[in-house]
């Protein structure tokens, strides 16, 4: 369960934290830069963020900024207590599954949620496995062995209905 309950909170959490860290540094965030810390363009965000990002596009060098941010967060992440490390995580897992600049200033990997968890795939593949061999393991345990033409069809008759289940997981995941 996140510490965080909304992705406001996420958002302000791992902002005061860079902005603390360039503070430390000695070189704070304009309020610009820390304004584009909660840029999304689906996601929470703070009301004038059009204008903020109006003047940012026209002020500053964005791979310079992405820069500056992603050594902020190495910093962050080099001093941080177990504690510190989990809540870090807990909120750019929060923010995750959103549309946020901030995970792409971080350097968070962005998850696609229309994809399979690797769990998910596995599950799926285990299924598929279990599909195919219980024809088979039938066959065997009632004496007979099956020919060839047999296996191809067994196999057809597997695979055929596991697509289906694998295109309906995806079609599900996909519409959320």
């Amino acid at each position: 369960m996140s510490q965080f309950s909304t992705a406001r909170e996420a958002k302000e959490f791992l902002a005061e934290r860079i902005a603390e860290e360039a503070r430390r540094r000695g070189t704070p965030l304009s309020e610009i830069e820390r304004k584009m810390l909660y840029f999304s363009e689906s996601g929470w965000t703070l009301p004038e963020i059009g204008d903020v990002a109006q003047e940012f596009a026209q002020r500053y060098d964005t791979e310079r900024y992405e820069r500056k941010i992603k050594s902020l967060c190495r910093a962050v992440k080099k001093r941080m207590t177990k504690e510190d490390a989990r809540a870090w995580s807990d909120a750019i897992h929060r923010i995750a599954g959103e549309d946020h600049y901030l995970l792409v200033l971080i350097g968070a990997p962005v998850r696609n949620p229309a994809a399979l968890t690797w769990q998910q795939t596995l599950g799926v593949l285990g299924l598929i496995a279990a599909l195919f061999v219980y024809p088979l393991a039938l066959a065997k345990y009632l004496g007979r062995q099956p020919a060839k033409d047999e296996e191809f069809f067994y196999a057809w008759l597997v695979l055929a209905p596991a697509t289906g289940i694998y295109w309906v997981i995806y079609e599900i995941r996909h519409r959320r």
